[in-house]
């Protein structure tokens, strides 16, 4: 059989490749107004998304689509997201550099807030991409989601956390590694959704 038929492993293996490598792309050019990171990201697990679910393999189609569909969403979510970072942020460095033995106390309480800031985020864009919900449900069904499934949390921080390395040891892998760590990120809270006995109610926007 000819390597470069249509039919071929390797013209097929290409094509996966080429595609990771384009969503990787779209994603950074759209990231670089930064305000845009929240729908540039949608777009990218949407993307992930319909090449689970459908089998689809269109890339800049289907990135736009869902760039544009929950372009507001994003935004609002992402003004939501920083200032709840922010706030974090402030809180952490106030804290650690207090010299009373309050600290003590405000330090593991502060580091409660932040970890359930991480594990509902690891939700925030699979949720996103595949429920037609409002900020407030989607924020609220994300930290439902994490806080009751912390092992998908895990491995989901794990493989960020392994994408990282791999980019370190090999620094071509960053032409590819945010879009393949999203899909993988989205197989995982797919595996979730999956066995859900009570869907998330749709709420129009």
């Amino acid at each position: 059989m000819n390597i470069f038929s249509v039919d071929s492993r390797f013209y097929q293996f290409l094509n996966i490749i080429t595609n990771f490598f384009l969503l990787n792309l779209l994603w950074i050019i759209f990231c670089i107004p930064v305000f845009t990171i929240f729908p540039s990201t949608t777009g990218m697990f949407g993307v992930v998304r319909q090449w689970k679910l459908n089998n689809e393999t269109s890339v800049f189609r289907l990135f736009f689509t869902y760039f544009k569909q929950n372009f507001k969403i994003s935004i609002q979510l992402s003004v939501i997201w920083l200032i709840i970072l922010l706030i974090l942020v402030v809180d952490f460095y106030f804290v650690t550099n207090i010299d009373t033995n309050i600290k003590y106390f405000l330090f593991p309480f502060f580091f409660a807030l932040g970890f359930i800031y991480l594990f509902t985020s690891v939700f925030l864009f699979p949720v996103l991409v595949n429920f037609e919900l409002e900020w407030k449900a989607i924020i609220k069904n994300s930290f439902l989601l994490g806080i009751s499934h912390l092992h998908i949390v895990f491995f989901a921080l794990l493989l960020i956390i392994v994408t990282y390395l791999g980019f370190v040891v090999f620094p071509i892998l960053f032409l590819i590694m945010f879009s393949t760590c999203s899909y993988f990120v989205y197989l995982l809270c797919n595996s979730v959704f999956k066995k859900m006995k009570h869907p998330i109610k749709i709420e129009n926007r």
